[in-house]
């Protein structure tokens, strides 16, 4: 329970708002030990923990299977095994990635907090951070909410920007762009949009050292011109596109995202800004751990590393 408290205060800090309770529910007693993690009302996860043992994730350099329970980790989807404690110094030789069985429930908890964040918060849990930086900073919180912005209005924005899994803890800057924005008269989602450029970098923070390029998947210039010439002929709220093209493209880029979740790294789709927001909504569905954004949200001082590059053919020559 230690743990799980601890995870809840991590991801708060990281998010930018308190995580109410989470229940775990399972049966020490057996083994395997089955649990759920239950967010709310909703279940949002069950899978089995093998007490006494240890799981061992293959990477690149480790060919070799092992004697133990084959298992798909829970929070990433990776083929792993549940082997013995005899056989860690092994499954390390053979270049696995050992992971303890408190670390993958906890893991899974974080995972699904962050998924689920935007069901986790609102209007009140948004006043309690406004009224919270109005200690701080009277003026610039009176001149904005509610004047400028309601809450019920303010707490959709932040929803959305969770929904993609950005923190709001900047509740300063965000306040301040949203003031800045207040004459241009925009939808709630176009609002998010604009705010995005300003929390990004504290998302990439999160997931990327601060000394290492960030791990980007771009799409071929003629394809990524096919997504964008479609929606503009659909106009609908959605990206709608041929269904061979969609699984082509999702194929790829689980494939990749994969390849990176395997070396402990996360990967981001970088787009044009007039398609972003569209193909995000369709990735996401599929491919929840894996990042897009625009290419004008990259931060100028950070290198990238372009890990590939996708194009619209079933097969890349």
């Amino acid at each position: 329970m230690r743990r799980i408290a601890a995870v809840r205060k991590d991801i708060s800090k990281s998010l930018g708002f308190v995580i109410p309770s989470v229940r775990i529910k399972d049966d020490l007693n057996l083994e395997p030990n089955f649990y759920q993690i239950k967010i709310g009302q909703k279940i949002v996860a069950e899978d089995k923990l093998y007490p006494g043992r240890i799981l061992t994730i293959p990477t690149g350099d480790s060919n070799v299977a092992l004697d133990g329970e084959k298992v798909i980790e829970p929070t990433f989807g990776l083929e792993a095994y549940w082997i013995t404690e005899s056989q860690r110094a092994l499954a390390e030789s053979r270049g696995y990635v050992v992971v303890e069985p408190e670390s993958v429930l906890t893991t899974q908890l974080t995972r699904m907090i962050e998924m689920h964040a935007s069901e986790l918060v609102g209007q009140d849990e948004i006043k309690q951070i406004v009224d919270k930086l109005g200690e701080e900073s009277p003026s610039l919180v009176e001149s904005v909410v509610p004047k400028i912005i309601p809450f019920h209005n303010l707490t959709a924005i932040l929803k959305k920007l969770l929904e993609e899994q950005l923190p709001i803890i900047d509740m300063r800057k965000i306040l301040e762009v949203v003031a800045e924005l207040s004459g241009r008269n925009l939808s709630i989602s176009d609002t998010a949009e604009a705010l995005r450029e300003h929390v990004v970098p504290l998302l990439l923070q999160r997931l990327v050292s601060h000394k290492d390029p960030i791990p980007v998947i771009t799409l071929e210039p003629s394809f990524e011109n096919v997504l964008i010439n479609t929606d503009r002929q659909n106009q609908q709220e959605d990206l709608i596109i041929d269904a061979n093209l969609s699984k082509t493209l999702l194929t790829k880029l689980g494939e990749i995202s994969e390849e990176q979740m395997a070396l402990g790294k996360s990967a981001f789709l970088i787009v044009s800004p007039i398609i972003r927001r569209k193909l995000a909504k369709l990735i996401r569905s599929h491919l929840s751990d894996l990042n897009v954004l625009s290419f004008t949200e990259l931060p100028e001082t950070k290198k990238v590393d372009v890990i590939g590059t996708i194009s619209g053919a079933p097969e890349d020559e």
